[in-house]
């Protein structure tokens, strides 16, 4: 009977957090030659979706200010993403009507071996990163079952898009997608996408596609960190 109690509370417990983040989802990349390592882009053209258990998700409102901008670069401080280039991050910028900091830039993010092990929140365009600039964050350990890494590559890219291939988004028009642009997932160099992106959901193809809305051509082997729900569920 013990065992079962602390079963129910455990559930219980995990089950308001996620209840919790879902109410309130709150190297440095200006020297990037624009190829990935052999050995990272050998992996790019095996299997695009990477999943696996690890799927705790974290949410934080990131700031930046003198003490963490480096030029183009903002560097987040956290325990669970430091030393970690596995982790998986998505940022979107907040504007903050008080402090008047905008930052109307293409943004991704980036991770910096030689910077702590840090991951960072970057201008893809150079642009210096403004003192009071907000992002909201959230962000897993790893790679989960609904929470990756997706890549462009030849075999899933056409013109400006590159398609998701992934079972919570096929056939699902209601699915809901958050991405971010990843430099280097894995660390090591990577590849600039330096437009402003979305998704669209292709009926024909009955997939979900992450475009530049520029219309301008997405890059080979650009990376993405992406989380996505049925629509129904939250993503994990």
């Amino acid at each position: 009977m013990t065992v079962l109690i602390l079963t129910i509370i455990v559930l219980a417990i995990d089950g308001y957090f996620v209840y919790v983040f879902y109410q309130n989802p709150q190297n440095f990349p200006i020297l990037g030659d624009g190829v990935r390592d052999v050995a990272s882009a050998a992996a790019d053209d095996a299997a695009v979706e990477e999943v696996s258990s690890r799927a705790s998700i974290t949410a934080v409102v990131h700031h930046a200010t003198s003490a963490n901008i480096v030029d183009n670069s903002t560097y987040i401080d956290h325990p669970l993403i430091n030393n970690n280039p596995d982790a998986v991050l998505l940022a979107t910028r907040v504007r903050d009507q008080d402090e008047g900091a905008s930052d109307a830039h293409p943004i991704g993010v980036w991770y910096d071996a030689n910077r702590g092990g840090k991951w960072a929140i970057f201008n893809q365009d150079l642009a210096a990163i403004p003192k009071g600039a907000i992002f909201n964050v959230t962000f897993s350990e790893g790679p989960g079952e609904a929470v990756f890494v997706h890549r462009a590559i030849s075999a899933n890219t056409v013109d400006n898009s590159t398609y998701i291939d992934h079972p919570l988004a096929n056939n699902n028009l209601d699915a809901v997608l958050t991405v971010t642009p990843n430099w280097n997932p894995g660390g090591g160099t990577g590849i600039y996408n330096v437009h402003p992106v979305g998704v669209w959901y292709d009926d024909a193809e009955e997939k979900w596609a992450i475009l530049n809305q520029d219309l301008a051509p997405m890059p080979k082997r650009a990376a993405f960190d992406v989380a996505v729900s049925d629509g129904t569920t939250p993503a994990k």
